[in-house]
């Protein structure tokens, strides 16, 4: 890798903008740009509690259904062919989504001989996606056969940006866990071929890449306020143009992408060897029992070594 790349720490000047989305709001500002020129956003929304997919939008009340995290697969539904079709007119699209599925699109148009003058592409700093089952049966869980009304993979408003913590809203009210970003940052809930990715390196397939500037509070730490922050990577020609046209709205700092480095961009992560269990137990066990088997809270350990010394003073 070149150490002399540059990378960017960026955030939203519109604190409303930054409070209602997990990082620094860099999509925010770069969709606007697109929008307002006529174009068309793609990415990534929850279409109920329990499903990922992507859309179509021309409108920012749509676009604004993309933000916030989601760690389980989306559908891309047939948003392949409408970009081409967007293309084909002549139409600015901006496209977002994982790695794979940007390399997926620009294969696809490529195969339909579109072209791609017109096409922004901006991808994720992807850790890997989680067992929908998973999130099924972690929300089941939650909700307890109740209405579920809004679904927040990690709920900076009540907890702040570092924090990884799930807020489920059932009939009202909030309920907040961290069930699920436990057993996620265990590596247990992966697919296969996320563990043999292509893309967890620093050759990326996009104009931008984005995600959260996981190290900034020690790298930067004037600029850190755990109020969500983007690390930027800019690509391509496409990708520098696009951030200096919107770069009015944002807050940036500069730094070398060696200093900026997360797991992700380096390596692929390794298959925890109670994996294929876990799988075993996710199809048989309700979450409670995932959570006890696989999952070792300090403060749940503690809790044991209490209970098994009070029994022995008993005795």
């Amino acid at each position: 890798m070149n150490s002399n790349r540059k990378c960017y720490a960026v955030k939203n000047k519109n604190e409303n903008i930054r409070a209602e989305s997990r990082s620094g709001r860099v999509f925010t500002a770069i969709s606007d740009w697109v929008l307002d020129n006529g174009g068309v956003v793609y990415g990534c929304v929850m279409s109920d509690a329990y499903t990922a997919e992507h859309i179509r939008a021309v409108t920012k009340i749509d676009r604004n259904r993309m933000r916030g995290s989601k760690y389980i697969p989306s559908h891309i539904n047939n948003c392949y062919s409408l970009c081409a079709e967007d293309l084909s007119t002549g139409r600015q699209v901006l496209f977002s989504g994982t790695p794979c599925q940007i390399d997926a699109l620009k294969n696809f148009l490529s195969v339909k001989k579109v072209d791609t003058t017109n096409l922004l592409t901006m991808d994720l700093i992807c850790h890997s996606v989680a067992s929908p089952k998973l999130w099924r049966k972690y929300v089941d869980h939650l909700s307890q056969g109740k209405r579920i009304d809004c679904v927040d993979f990690r709920d900076k408003k009540n907890f702040g940006w570092v924090a990884h913590k799930e807020t489920i809203v059932v009939e009202g009210v909030e309920i907040s866990s961290n069930g699920f970003s436990d057993i996620y940052y265990s590596d247990l809930a992966y697919p296969l071929h996320c563990f043999k990715c292509y893309y967890k390196n620093c050759n990326r397939v996009s104009d931008i890449t984005i995600g959260d500037y996981w190290g900034i509070d020690k790298l930067d730490p004037e600029f850190f306020d755990n109020k969500g922050i983007s690390l930027v990577m800019l690509n391509s020609e496409k990708g520098e143009d696009a951030f200096s046209a919107c770069s009015k709205e944002l807050e940036i700092r500069e730094h070398y992408l060696i200093d900026s480095l997360q797991p992700p961009l380096v390596h692929n992560y390794v298959i925890p060897k109670n994996r294929t269990r876990f799988y075993k137990s996710l199809n048989r066990d309700n979450f409670d029992i995932l959570l006890k088997k696989f999952i070792k809270r300090p403060e749940l350990i503690y809790t044991k070594i209490i209970s098994i010394a009070l029994k022995i003073v008993k005795r």
